[in-house]
């Protein structure tokens, strides 16, 4: 008898298949039972591992031992009247059709009932945090520290990859009072609640977490951490890991090193940057002017601070482009900062996010977004790296992939304003004014003093055909800061369409403040040029658009590509009469991200060109790409699905 006959004889075979089948079985019904019963992801991996390694454990008693009346025996002992291998084969028959299916009946049921999604629904919603403001138990004044010592533990928190954790910008301003943990769990999204507090006399720091399980509310962890201030670091690692252990996270070797790595050692710095970094975060122009004089001093007193680098970085971009409080040039700044943040710290998230910045604000859009997943290689969580992403995509029109990914940037954040404020921009460029104003009410909902938001809800309207709600959202933007000149100069931008002499008004105002400056309010020449062609003013109305036109034209020469410049570059163009000029630029706006097509349609500087032949097939061919990005984001409808 040969080798393979004799694994015949002793029922190896049926053993062998009895097992696996056995194994799958088990599998099938532990991968539903254990999120029920709130065993960890990972009990799965050690009893596949058990599975495995008792295979040829299992193998190899079959081989060896036989069941015999009088229990197991070693088969070369038993006489062939005491074998019991045909009653053996029988039942291994048995055992292998009712492991089948009962495998069979399992998957039947998860289809029908969809028992698997619901455990996996409640392991993922089990590995979701929000870390709520902590209280400054200190004098006023150090409220500042208390919010930054907050953000970073949340931050710390934020680079676990198999966490959800909601942004700092969703729960700056959140308002919790009055409301239970139940409540502010299902309004945030979360299982998980991280609350405490801060205090800090001199050089020593209190520090008080309460880690609280939602439904069922149930305190999972506490602690008091009195320690030196030179021990803040030290402690945002601690809760990190403590987190992490209680919501059952998986955590890597890089993100343990992630989590303990120390940003500073001289804790004065740290002080400052946390100042620097409140004011950047205020995202106003005087709080950016002030953010960079923070990082600056921070920087002083230590020049390996990579943080503050990158917080360098990211306010100087953000105050030549966004802001107009610093000349472009200083995009180049913001380049060498974020490099040097880099090369100090290869693993910080927030280097990376810099440098992507700056690579978008110099139009380098394929390197920008590989410096964006850098940043979320090293924090999976980092909100402005996904939003930036987000935005890249809607810069190279890939306006599907940018609203699919903000959504999901949403639904992980769901109060960051600023996030649903850029959904609206995305749909207003899909010309769904609809889903755009819904955004725009709920990003106002949360913050109603946000300029930026109520400048694109006003256009909105406009091109909705709303204009008094267009004017009402006008009053309101102006009146959050009545004075500041960017925020007239974006008002006459909208009043244009509606009435010149409420432009004329807010354009004057830009022109009286003190700070005016063509280099930051590069818009109110050509404003100015098209009222004055109202007035039938031409030689001055020539006067101000050359004045518009030349310094957008030297500022794209010197590699400033702000899609805004081709836009209106094309539209100055179309003011002077040179039509072939204006729809040249027309079509360089569009290849650089400028798709608004109610803008070439109803903004009055291009009434010129509307019914050049030109004109209208370049507009057509951008509808057609609307439409059809429009179609794949409502999954082939006109009909958004929401």
């Amino acid at each position: 008898m040969n080798f393979f006959q004799e694994l015949r004889r002793r029922n190896v075979y049926k053993a062998a298949i009895s097992y696996v089948v056995i194994s799958w079985a088990a599998l099938q019904a532990s991968d539903i039972i254990f999120p029920i019963i709130g065993l960890p992801e990972r009990g799965l991996r050690y009893l596949l591992i058990a599975l495995i390694v008792g295979f040829p454990m299992w193998i190899v008693f079959a081989y060896i031992f036989e069941w015999t009346p009088k229990g197991f025996r070693k088969t070369d002992d038993v006489a062939p009247q005491q074998s019991m291998n045909k009653q053996t084969d029988k039942k291994l028959n048995q055992v292998i059709i009712m492991g089948l299916s009962l495998a069979v009946v399992l998957l039947i049921s998860d289809r029908i009932f969809g028992i698997t999604y619901s455990g996996e629904s409640t392991t993922e919603q089990t590995k979701s945090i929000a870390v709520l403001p902590f209280e400054n138990m200190s004098v006023e004044e150090d409220a500042y520290f208390a919010a930054g010592v907050t953000e970073d533990i949340l931050t710390h928190i934020s680079k676990i990859g198999d966490l959800r954790v909601l942004s700092h910008f969703t729960l700056k301003e959140y308002d919790s009072k009055g409301k239970t943990v139940e409540e502010i769990g299902k309004e945030l999204g979360v299982s998980f609640l991280l609350t405490g507090s801060i205090r800090r006399a001199g050089d020593d720091l209190r520090i008080s977490c309460h880690l609280v399980q939602v439904n069922p509310e149930e305190e999972a962890w506490a602690e008091n951490f009195d320690r030196r201030m030179e021990d803040v670091f030290a402690i945002q690692t601690e809760v990190a890991k403590e987190v992490a252990k209680y919501l059952q996270a998986n955590l890597s070797l890089q993100e343990q090193e992630l989590i303990s790595a120390q940003p500073t050692k001289d804790l004065a710095a740290y002080n400052i940057y946390l100042k620097g970094r409140e004011e950047y975060n205020r995202y106003q122009p005087e709080g950016m002017k002030k953010a960079i004089e923070y990082f600056k001093q921070a920087l002083d007193r230590d020049p390996s601070f990579a943080l503050a680098w990158a917080g360098l970085a990211d306010a100087f971009g953000q105050g030549a482009f966004n802001f107009g409080i610093l000349p472009y040039e200083y995009i180049d700044s913001a380049r060498v900062s974020a490099e040097k943040a880099v090369g100090l710290n290869p693993q910080l998230a927030e280097a990376w996010k810099a440098m992507g910045l700056v690579s978008t604000l110099k139009g380098e859009y394929e390197e920008a977004m590989k410096h964006y997943r850098k940043s979320l290689d090293y924090n999976p969580n980092y909100t402005p790296a996904i939003s930036n992403l987000a935005n890249l995509y809607a810069f190279e029109n890939d306006m599907p992939k940018a609203i699919a990914l903000q959504k999901n940037l949403i639904a992980s954040s769901p109060l960051n304003f600023r996030a649903i404020g850029q959904l609206g921009m995305f749909y207003d460029k899909l010309e769904m004014q609809e889903e755009a104003l819904e955004a725009y009410k709920r990003s106002l909902e949360i913050d109603s003093a946000n300029w930026s938001v109520l400048y694109n809800a006003a256009y909105s309207e406009f091109y909705s055909n709303n204009i008094e709600a267009s004017k009402q959202y006008l009053e309101r933007m102006v009146a959050t800061d009545p004075d500041n000149p960017l925020i007239n100069e974006v008002a006459a931008d909208v009043a244009m369409n509606i009435s010149t002499d409420m432009a004329k008004e807010y354009l004057q105002k830009v022109l009286d403040h003190p700070e005016y400056d063509v280099r930051n309010n590069y818009s109110v020449p050509l404003l100015l040029g098209y009222t004055l062609i109202e007035e039938n003013k031409t030689d001055s109305a020539k006067y101000w658009i050359d004045l518009g036109l030349s310094f957008q034209l030297e500022e794209i020469n010197a590699g400033n590509l702000n899609v805004d410049f081709f836009y209106m570059i094309s539209a100055a163009y179309a003011m002077l009469g040179e039509k072939e000029q204006a729809i040249d630029w027309m079509e360089k706006a569009i290849d650089n991200g400028y798709i608004y097509v109610k803008s070439f349609e109803r903004d009055p500087w291009f009434a010129s060109i509307r019914q050049e032949a030109r004109y209208q097939e370049v507009l057509e061919d951008l509808k057609l790409r609307i439409e059809q990005m429009r179609m794949e984001v409502t999954g082939g409808s006109l009909i958004s699905a929401n």
